[in-house]
């Protein structure tokens, strides 16, 4: 592999925008020191290296738990613009959530916002789109003309960007249907629905994906109601994590998977079927209802795995078919849009930012020790490592400037690949413990005394909404 990189270096005027001017967004600890973006060719190359490394099995992480980080990123952030698409764009991108985790992304804000979400007359219940065979299966889709089901009636269309995290939007469709029939009598329902639902998901993310997918030590520095870094309410995400380290998830998709049987399709198959890709061939097809033993360890044979956190992307994400090329280096793919954004979000510089978490962390601190511990602090340490796995001197100018994304996945190979390491450890907790923290009381009251209140993990939610919604014997099979 080779690049040159004279004359790309401002192939489209880019140069990175300040976090604090885009609405919503703001940058990790405080404002960014200012750096210069990599050249578009650097990261061209890059993303092609990322779109060719082999994939490996986690060993323990089931593959549902890639689509519920899916998820979680979308009741995060919802931007209009992409950060590589703000050149002309009239505003620079901004972040619309105005509530991180508050299940938005599937309630809208509720019916009065987004009554197309919810089911007449009453609109408490959300929608449920029908299969052929009038199973409750899909998320509702329409269609006007001969063109097929083209539009879905959902709060966040993009929960329609692929067949699998489409098919996770219906179980917690079921969720907040299945809390809005156990509301407590003399309740409003809507608010006790909303409620019930977000402390289950909670209670899953706390328990159940955040003990996955983290450092340990960080992790229990966070869980035992240690300071935070950043113990302001604002609402702004970090740019380091919605467009760095929470990438990392990419990564874990795998290239094909075992949805109703037990013959594995192609992910790129997820992709095109979508109401946007597919209306022709919508509702679902059978083949694509999801059976979540093969996602969630619901049965004695476990599920299949997520894919090895590292610097590797599958086929699917990285082919011009679902994400063509958006500048003059020709390079289509998710993996060159993901280093893109994250050089143009002016965010920290890698080396920067674990310089200022050092400093700020004596050695005794649990975050500082696993920083430390981690062999990539110093930043020669850190040069070399990165080198020695490029294994390409045309791309050393990488090991000096990381982009997040790139790092956030080599940290967590650097480890082990089991979890993420510590520096994206920190970021995510920074970003999810508030809301975990602040919505805490509120949660456990609203669960007291309902079928959810012991529910912290994927496997007893879904076995739950089986029993309540008559789903244990149902074709195509949901257990």
């Amino acid at each position: 592999m080779s690049v040159a990189h004279g004359g790309h270096v401002g192939a489209r005027g880019r140069s990175a925008l300040a976090a604090e001017r885009r609405p919503g967004f703001r940058n990790f600890l405080r404002a960014a020191p200012a750096r210069t973006p990599l050249p578009d060719d650097l990261l061209a190359a890059l993303a092609l290296r990322l779109a060719h490394e082999p994939q490996q099995d986690h060993p323990t992480i089931p593959a549902g738990y890639t689509y519920l980080l899916q998820f979680i990123a979308h009741d995060c952030v919802f931007t209009d613009t992409p950060f590589w698409g703000e050149l002309g764009a009239e505003a620079p991108a901004a972040n619309t959530r105005l509530r991180r985790l508050n299940l938005d992304t599937i309630l809208g804000g509720g019916p009065a916002q987004c009554p197309h979400a919810y089911a007449a007359p009453d609109r408490l219940a959300l929608r449920l789109g029908k299969l052929r065979s009038g199973a409750a299966r899909d998320i509702p889709r329409i269609g006007v003309d001969d063109k097929g089901l083209t539009d879905t009636l959902i709060a966040d269309a993009r929960n329609d960007d692929n067949a699998l995290v489409s098919q996770l939007s219906v179980l917690f469709h079921l969720l907040h249907n299945t809390a809005l029939k156990r509301a407590p009598s003399g309740a409003d329902p809507a608010m006790a629905a909303h409620r019930i639902a977000r402390g289950t998901y909670h209670a899953i993310i706390l328990h159940d994906l955040l003990p996955r997918i983290m450092d340990a030590r960080v992790l229990a520095h966070y869980a035992d109601g240690g300071a935070l870094l950043d113990p302001s309410t604002d609402e702004d995400i970090a740019v380091e994590f919605s467009h760095g380290a929470f990438r990392f998830a990419h990564a874990m998709v795998r290239h094909e998977y075992l949805v109703t049987d037990d013959e594995a399709l192609p992910g790129a198959e997820a992709l095109a079927l979508t109401s946007a890709r597919g209306a022709q061939r919508m509702p679902m097809p059978p083949s694509w209802v999801v059976r979540w033993s093969h996602f969630f360890d619901l049965t004695a044979r476990g599920a299949q795995r997520a894919m090895l956190i590292q610097p590797s992307y599958p086929p699917q994400l990285a082919a011009a078919r679902f994400y063509p090329a958006i500048d003059a280096t020709g390079r289509a793919g998710l993996p060159y849009r993901d280093l893109v954004s994250a050089e143009l979000a002016g965010g920290w510089a890698v080396g920067a930012l674990m310089d200022a978490l050092l400093d700020a962390l004596p050695a005794h601190d649990p975050r500082g020790a696993a920083l430390r511990d981690g062999g990539l602090a110093r930043a020669a340490a850190r040069r070399d490592a990165i080198r020695d796995w490029l294994a390409d001197a045309a791309l050393h100018a990488v090991a000096d400037a990381p982009p997040l994304p790139f790092f956030t996945m080599f940290e967590a190979l650097h480890g082990g690949g089991k979890t993420l390491g510590a520096l994206g450890s920190i970021i995510l907790a920074e970003t999810l413990f508030p809301a975990l923290r602040n919505m805490a009381e509120e949660n456990a009251a609203a669960l007291r005394g309902t079928p959810f209140a012991g529910i912290r993990a994927m496997p007893a939610l879904i076995r739950l909404l089986a029993r309540e919604n008559g789903l244990q014997a149902a074709q195509p099979p949901f257990l």
